[in-house]
């Protein structure tokens, strides 16, 4: 069986600075930080994200985008690499999808 996780995390989201770029950075919040706003949940592995994020970016006439992302992330425990990277390839899939949902409405 594989444990559920749970991440504490700092977040920034800067939804436009003004030369048509929208992203959002995210960070573990120091361990003994985490612990004291949020006590590991029991049966609950607690993962560790590194400086991570994405941009989205307007392209010639703004009607293309390109999007950047990067994720470092020490999911703690034991987990086989197959599993990991099945979920990170679902993931993955599903952020581009709600980026492109997002970037059509406003479109």
């Amino acid at each position: 069986m594989i444990a559920a996780r749970e991440y504490v995390d700092f977040r920034i989201v800067v939804r436009n600075d003004g030369i048509g770029r929208f992203y959002s950075a995210w960070q573990a919040v120091e361990e003994g930080v985490g612990k004291k706003l949020l006590p590991e949940s029991e049966g609950v592995v607690r993962g560790y994200n590194f400086v991570s994020g994405f941009m989205c970016e307007s392209i010639g006439d703004g009607s293309q985008s390109k999007v950047y992302y990067m994720i470092r992330s020490d999911l703690r425990g034991t987990m086989s690499p197959w599993v990991v990277n099945k979920g990170l390839s679902y993931t993955l899939d599903s952020f581009v999808a709600a980026i492109a949902k997002q970037m059509a409405a406003k479109g």
